[in-house]
Order: C-alpha cells, then sequence, then structure tokens
C-alpha cells in the first residue's frame, strides 16, 4: 500500500541479512525522493457544540478551588482508537476536591447513556450534598432529557 517508510523497510532488510541502521535508509530514500504515503488520521469530535440546545452558564468562572468532597464534579469524554479503524469512548466523572474518579463508562458509541449511566452509578455511591456543582463542556450528551431527568431527580434526593 506503499505505506513502508524507513523503520519498515530496514526491519525488512534486517530479515533478508542485510545490516543497515534506520537514518541511513531514511537518507537513501530522501535522496531517491521516496516517501512513505501516510494515511489520513481521523480524529472523532467528542463535543458538538452546535445542537441548538440551551446550556447553563459555567458556573466554575471565578471560583476558589472546592475546599470539600462532593462539592464540585466535572466530566469529559475521551477516545481510544482500536483496531481496524474502530474507537472507544470512555467517560469519567471527577471529583475535583480529590482528584478521584467517581464515575466511569466505557463505549463504542457515544450517545448520552455514556455520560448518564456513570453520574448515576456515582450519585448512588458517594454521599454528595444539596449544591453540588455538575459541570462538563457543552456536549449534546449533557444535554439530554434523560440527563436532565437524572439532576432534578438528584437534586431532590440530595435536598432530603
Amino acid at each position: 500500500m506503499k505505506r513502508y517508510g524507513s523503520r519498515r523497510i530496514r526491519e525488512s532488510l534486517k530479515q533478508k541479512g542485510i545490516r543497515i541502521g534506520r537514518r541511513k535508509v531514511a537518507e537513501i530514500m530522501r535522496k531517491e525522493g521516496l516517501r512513505a504515503i501516510q494515511p489520513p488520521r481521523f480524529i472523532p469530535r467528542t463535543t458538538g457544540s452546535k445542537h441548538g440546545k440551551r446550556v447553563c452558564r459555567n458556573l466554575l468562572l471565578d471560583q476558589p478551588k472546592p475546599s470539600q468532597p462532593n462539592a464540585v464534579w466535572t466530566s469529559d469524554i475521551t477516545y481510544m482508537p482500536l483496531k481496524g479503524g474502530k474507537w472507544a469512548y470512555l467517560c469519567t466523572w471527577i471529583d475535583l476536591y480529590s482528584r478521584q474518579i467517581v464515575g466511569w463508562q466505557l463505549a463504542d458509541n457515544m450517545e448520552e447513556g455514556l455520560v448518564r449511566e456513570p453520574l448515576v452509578r456515582a450519585l448512588l455511591k458517594r454521599r454528595a450534598k444539596r449544591g453540588m456543582i455538575v459541570h462538563s463542556d457543552r456536549g449534546g450528551q449533557y444535554l439530554s432529557r434523560k440527563m436532565k431527568k437524572v439532576t432534578v431527580a438528584a437534586r431532590s434526593k440530595l435536598s432530603s
């Protein structure tokens, strides 16, 4: 597929019993005008801010660091490339005071369950108090109706 670079060529020559350094192979390739064709890099977007949904203002701006556990939880989604060109998506919820991960979920998609389910588990596991701030980027997964129900239900449980 014309994707052999100096490393692969050196390894191929080594298997044939020819000893040569990678830099020498790269130098010869440059002189001959040879370059490996790099496959295009596709990096998935984890934040889609153009969803048209109403977003909350950022409550963390100009705030001091939390002084106790369960005062502020933040979340984000990251991705990991898998073999075969597929991706795995990881959502984590972190307590900003302790920097501990309080909830996480791994999935092959970025649907709202990826962010909602670990939050529900974390809320059930930890003793959060009323007034806790839940902060995330402005991605559509965090703004779904089911996510809103979780935060409303959590607010009512936290108040009792």
